[in-house]
């Protein structure tokens, strides 16, 4: 249920998940997911998350972190390398919580793709 995003020529961009969990009850006879090809003609990061560092609460436990702010950091942390990447992920979702609980588990999983 969680989107891909990818950083294009400076762009963040989307591709939507499909309704479905990976895992889980199946109640359908058969499940089928949408393929997406990319055309990848730059370096491109990519970034698959789990929905626990959206839906974190902030230390007053009045607003999540939301996809909004997750694009803007992919933007912001894209061009870094992935060590960089993790210690300002990991920084920004402990200065956002607070201290306030870890609400969900919290995976990020980027990687970079330089068609050259």
């Amino acid at each position: 249920n969680n989107s891909l995003f990818y950083i294009e020529d400076n762009q963040v961009k989307e591709l939507k998940a499909d309704k479905y969990s990976i895992g889980g009850l199946q109640k359908e006879q058969e499940r089928k997911f949408t393929n997406h090809t990319l055309q990848i003609t730059s370096k491109t990061t990519f970034f698959l998350t789990s929905d626990g560092f959206q839906d974190q609460f902030d230390q007053t436990f009045e607003h999540k972190f939301t996809t909004k702010r997750m694009k803007k950091l992919f933007l912001d942390i894209a061009h870094k390398d992935g060590e960089e990447q993790k210690s300002i992920l990991d920084t920004t979702i402990l200065n956002w919580r607070g201290t306030e609980e870890q609400m969900d588990d919290l995976m990020v999983l980027g990687f970079t793709v330089d068609p050259k």
